[in-house]
């Protein structure tokens, strides 16, 4: 009987592994890019892994459009909560909603990853911060 492993991948994706797959992983702990590697070969990841942080005290819901792979039927995102974006395309949309504030973005590539196209203050989604591609959500 083959033991079977599970990851937690990008927003609430569950991967279920084997044993080899498994240590294949953790000695790519030690080895670096390769856990990145086994990752994006898993989830069909693409370009660049961001993150978005819920610092709010609410559920906010980011959506995908469709074609890119990430919550292209909405994902509920946990007050206080960080989660990975894995930008699986340099060319899509995002929308984010929470408490007073509903938002659509373009995202597209530029440098290493993607940036989220805006003009000015986006109120309560912070955009690019800390790295093009992050997301900070607040009250």
């Amino acid at each position: 009987m083959r033991k079977q492993f599970y990851f937690v991948l990008g927003l609430g994706l569950l991967v279920s592994a084997d044993a080899a797959l498994a240590q294949s992983a953790a000695a790519g702990v030690a080895a670096g890019k390769e856990v990145v590697d086994i990752i994006r070969s898993l989830t069909g990841g693409g370009p660049c892994t961001r993150h978005l942080y819920n610092k709010s005290n609410s559920f906010w819901l980011f959506t995908g459009s469709g074609g890119s792979g990430m919550c292209e039927k909405g994902c509920a995102i946990a007050p206080n909560t960080a989660i990975p974006i894995s930008y699986s395309t340099t060319s899509m949309s995002i929308d984010l909603q929470g408490p007073g504030y509903h938002d659509g973005f373009t995202v597209t590539g530029r440098g290493d990853c993607v940036y989220i196209q805006h003009n000015g203050n986006t109120g309560k989604a912070v955009l690019n911060d800390p790295a093009n591609g992050d997301i900070v959500l607040i009250n």
